[in-house]
């Protein structure tokens, strides 16, 4: 882990990667130490629902999947009402190329647009 410098007018700590070809930087050490695990693939996070053999490389991952086995879905599509447990789910539902549910959103959005 190499410490650097950053150049701006307030001096922050930077860490870089030492992996070949990556330069990425974080200001934090615990960033960077997730980030070198996609270099790695070390999974150290399991999730801890049993029958899953789901592992993730950050805990906030690990987190976010977790509430998948709950099966609350409070995000549910207004065109065709299928529910989803998060909203970045529901949103590529609505984006799938020529689905009814993309085109009709796709529409909306223009819409929407047109009017501010």
């Amino acid at each position: 882990m190499k410490k650097i410098a950053k150049q701006s007018s307030k001096p922050e700590q930077c860490y870089r990667c030492d992996y070949p070809e990556c330069n990425k930087k974080f200001t934090r050490p615990y960033n960077l130490k997730s980030h070198k695990r996609t270099h790695t693939a070390e999974k150290p996070f399991p999730c801890q629902f049993p029958g899953c053999n789901r592992r993730f490389a950050r805990q906030h991952d690990r987190n976010r999947h977790n509430k998948l086995h709950s099966n609350v879905k409070p995000f549910s599509c207004e065109y065709c009402h299928k529910a989803f447990a998060r909203q970045d789910a529901l949103s590529r539902h609505q984006r799938v190329v020529g689905a009814p549910c993309s085109v009709v959103a796709l529409e909306n959005r223009k819409v929407n647009r047109l009017r501010k």
